[in-house]
């Protein structure tokens, strides 16, 4: 009797979405004893987050490219303005996902990561956005915390600030789950 009342439990946990970890993987049936299910608990499925860097400095980008892979994020990239717009409108529109973290380079060709900014500014959903820059401007960089800009930081800069920069707006990298 006390076994029948485990599988309906186990049944009450899986189909109210809750998750019992004591329940994991097998149920008790009466006439086959112990069977496999479908586990009420899942890993959950979960994708790298995605970091959206324009900058028009090639070497910049590759190496980030490499570092971020390193630590558990993607990374999409535009070597200027014109082009990050142009992407940024793409998944506005749906047609490509939304990055997860954006980070501008201050001035870049064709069109500067402080207009990117005052443009994103509007919209309400908009990625955090870390700005990075050649200058040591404070007008610079009060301009950008004014958009809306989570960080400014000056290159060159040790890796580990603007990961800490990512990680404060984003919060750690989830891997998928290995299967």
């Amino acid at each position: 009797m006390a076994a029948n009342n485990a599988w309906k439990e186990r049944a009450r946990d899986s189909s109210s979405g809750s998750c019992n970890p004591e329940h994991r993987g097998a149920a008790y049936s009466a006439q086959s004893g112990i069977v496999p299910f479908h586990d009420p608990c899942p890993a959950p499925v979960t994708r790298a987050p995605t970091i959206f860097v324009a900058d028009g400095d090639d070497d910049f980008r590759t190496a980030l490219r490499g570092a971020f892979a390193a630590h558990g994020y993607e990374m999409t990239e535009a070597s200027g303005g014109a082009e990050a717009l142009d992407q940024l409108a793409s998944a506005a529109d749906g047609q490509d996902a939304w990055p997860d973290v954006l980070i501008l380079d201050a001035r870049m060709p064709g069109f500067s990561g402080l207009g990117i900014l005052s443009l994103l500014s509007e919209m309400p959903d908009r990625p955090p956005t870390i700005l990075v820059t050649g200058l040591a401007d404070r007008s610079l960089e009060k301009v950008a915390a004014k958009l809306g800009a989570r960080r400014v930081l000056r290159k060159p800069f040790d890796f580990d600030a603007l990961l800490a920069a990512i990680l404060d707006a984003v919060g750690e990298p989830r891997r998928p789950a290995s299967t």
